[in-house]
């Protein structure tokens, strides 16, 4: 780049560096001075631009350096050897005890849609009962039946005669006595009746 002179040979006539005493190419001894190429006048810009790009050079390396030495011992990358491990909703790197930095988000929970009962039905086994017939001591299990089906409430049942069925709140009547009782049951408002009869 023009920092350092060039010499010309007095017997080759061959250019060749000034740090040299001899000629590469023919050997011949450098006089004192020597012969100097002619200067073209881009000497001293060829110098100004080494210099600026030695300088431009020893800065970026000043940067790189304070980066490296500046950053905190906490931003340290982890080695791609290190496997990441989720266990119950915390992650950790194998080998390495980690306290949780954030606790979990709470799942939310599921919309629950309570639907109420437009029409029940008494059942005795898989058939509809509007009225039935009985015996004395004599005990037969219903159930209610709702349309929709999925119903939160529970049916609440009442013997209208205590004196001839007794009804508990699963659905099962036991006969007490002759006569004739209406079995009761409601839910959610809406009710259906069985008349039981017994003899």
């Amino acid at each position: 780049m023009g920092l350092i002179p060039q010499a010309k040979c007095s017997r080759c006539d061959r250019l060749y560096s000034g740090l040299r005493t001899r000629c590469p190419y023919c050997g011949a001894r450098r006089r004192k001075r020597g012969k100097r190429t002619e200067d073209t006048g881009t000497a001293t810009w060829k110098l100004v631009i080494g210099i600026m790009l030695l300088v431009i050079l020893i800065a970026g390396v000043i940067v790189i350096m304070v980066n490296t030495f500046s950053k905190p011992e906490t931003e340290t990358e982890q080695p791609p050897e290190t496997q990441l491990v989720e266990n119950e909703g915390v992650n950790s790197v194998v080998g390495e005890p980690v306290e949780p930095t954030t606790e979990p988000e709470p799942e939310p929970e599921p919309e629950i849609i309570i639907s109420k009962a437009e029409k029940v039905s008494i059942y005795y086994g898989t058939r509809e009962k509007t009225d039935v017939t009985m015996k004395v001591s004599e005990t037969l299990q219903f159930k209610a039946v709702t349309v929709p089906a999925e119903i939160e409430s529970a049916p609440l049942w009442e013997s209208s005669n205590n004196d001839v069925i007794v009804v508990l709140q699963s659905g099962l009547v036991t006969a007490v006595g002759r006569g004739t009782a209406t079995l009761v049951v409601t839910v959610d408002g809406v009710s259906a009746s069985c008349i039981i009869r017994v003899k």
